[in-house]
């Protein structure tokens, strides 16, 4: 009877009612913990290079709750295009060092001021999908690239400022498609 409770009413309402509230909160422990997180870990962290932390601030989709039910009921199968036939590896490097600027990583500025033109311009086109500020588009999914949040190249975890280079630059150069959220 609850869950037809809950599935009659709005995110909104369901939020209002502490009894409902309850009961969410409780078999959405148990869901979770059978169908979530096998990717997601047990307390929501994810893991770099498999699957998004759901215990920050930033959701890939967005993080109305009609985009996290969006996920959840249709899926989701992230995706970049391999950039390897497009820049040489002299623009791999400047557009990667233009990338770890965004947020504050060590980089080459000199690289990095070349890769800002390779990023906004037409040749790799960066801008299409992370946006001129390259803060990204939640409508297709497409990463935020300045807010210090990696989940696919490994930033974080390289210990010098080569190894995370290396990490963007392997992610442009060989595209992603792995980023899938089953059904």
């Amino acid at each position: 009877q609850y869950f037809d409770k809950v599935a009659s009413k709005s995110f909104e309402e369901v939020a209002k009612d502490p009894e409902l509230m309850q009961f969410v909160n409780s078999s959405g422990k148990t869901l979770f913990a059978t169908n979530c997180a096998p990717c997601h870990q047990a307390g929501g962290q994810g893991k770099v290079k498999f699957s998004p932390n759901l215990t920050d601030d930033h959701w890939q989709y967005g993080g109305a709750y009609e985009n996290i039910q969006t996920t959840i009921i249709a899926g989701r199968n992230g995706m970049m295009p391999s950039f390897k036939a497009i820049l040489n590896d002299e623009e791999l490097t400047q557009v990667s060092n233009y990338v770890l600027s965004l947020s504050g990583e060590p980089h080459n500025a000199d690289a990095a001021k070349l890769g800002d033109a390779i990023f906004h311009g037409d040749k790799a086109g960066c801008y299409a999908c992370h946006g001129a500020d390259a803060k990204g588009n939640p409508a297709i999914g497409s990463a935020n690239l300045t807010d210090k949040i990696w989940l696919w190249p490994d930033v974080l975890g390289a210990k010098t400022p080569e190894a995370k280079l290396t990490e963007v630059k392997t992610l442009i150069y060989g595209g992603m498609n792995k980023g899938v959220m089953p059904v």
